[in-house]
């Protein structure tokens, strides 16, 4: 995965294709140019930074049921976000 447009752009390069695969890999900048598009387009280069706050209310006069009842709804909420 890359951090950005830029890394994936410097990856796709002739002269990287060839260092990987071979001096006889046939390959032209205008079809590494398409395939750089490609990926962008979808999003398939970004790193997925997934990330949510989540918070509950709890009064100080709360019961321990209710807070208890608040606390389990806070990790339904999260269990679910990570799924």
């Amino acid at each position: 995965m890359f951090e950005n447009d830029e890394e994936l752009k410097a990856y796709f390069t002739v002269g990287n294709v060839k260092a990987k695969f071979g001096a006889d890999y046939e390959i032209t900048q205008a079809e590494l140019d398409e395939m750089v598009r490609l990926v962008i387009s979808n999003k398939w280069h970004v790193k997925k930074d997934k990330s949510r706050v989540f918070s509950v209310r709890i009064s100080q006069n709360a019961t321990q049921e209710a807070t208890k009842n608040k606390l389990k709804e806070l990790v339904k909420r999260i269990k679910e976000f990570q799924n």
